[in-house]
């Protein structure tokens, strides 16, 4: 996905992650139906991506944002979301090492296999108030067990090691779409 000219050697810098919001906390308002039939599409479509050639070949990561320990959501949905996420982590892996054995450079595993695939980050039960929240409580635990000084309550770096988003880059675009109350 090129989005711009970089001055070395005239290629395109690429997209590494891209977070997609299937299901976030505040969902579980909704109907029970309603919830029922977005984990049966997100169970099918985690089925559907494990198989899908980018994902195969190492080229797309999955990751999970959100709670999937939550009872809630069903059993099938979550192991087809570990799995999906574990299976990409792997190909990627795979596909690093056999590059840097073509090129020879090595073993090829030094720990930083994500670099030259997209990162696709589904949130799933996932919230930003309530990774938020999470880290914050999270944060004031480790001050509270003497692990860390009270003046880390104020480091925001503190708090964002804590976060789901932590092995993340900050956002360069939010595209917020749908929805009555989602814009104005």
């Amino acid at each position: 996905l090129p989005h711009k000219k970089n001055n070395n050697n005239d290629r395109y810098q690429r997209v590494e992650y891209c977070t997609l919001f299937a299901f976030s906390t505040e969902n579980w308002s909704r109907p029970p139906s309603e919830i029922s039939t977005l984990f049966q599409i997100i169970q099918r479509m985690a089925t559907r991506y494990r198989n899908h050639d980018a994902v195969k070949n190492g080229k797309i990561r999955i990751q999970v944002l959100g709670d999937l320990d939550d009872d809630r959501i069903p059993e099938g949905t979550r192991r087809e979301l570990r799995r999906l996420e574990s299976e990409s982590e792997e190909n990627c892996r795979r596909r690093t090492i056999m590059e840097k054995e073509e090129n020879g450079d090595g073993d090829g595993d030094d720990g930083h296999h994500h670099h030259r695939a997209l990162t696709i980050c589904l949130a799933i039960n996932y919230g930003g108030r309530a990774d938020i929240l999470r880290a914050a409580k999270n944060l004031a635990i480790s001050v509270a067990k003497g692990e860390l000084p009270i003046e880390a309550l104020d480091d925001e770096a503190e708090l964002s090691r804590r976060m789901r988003t932590s092995k993340m880059p900050d956002p360069d675009l939010i595209v917020r779409t749908g929805g009555e109350d989602g814009c104005p």
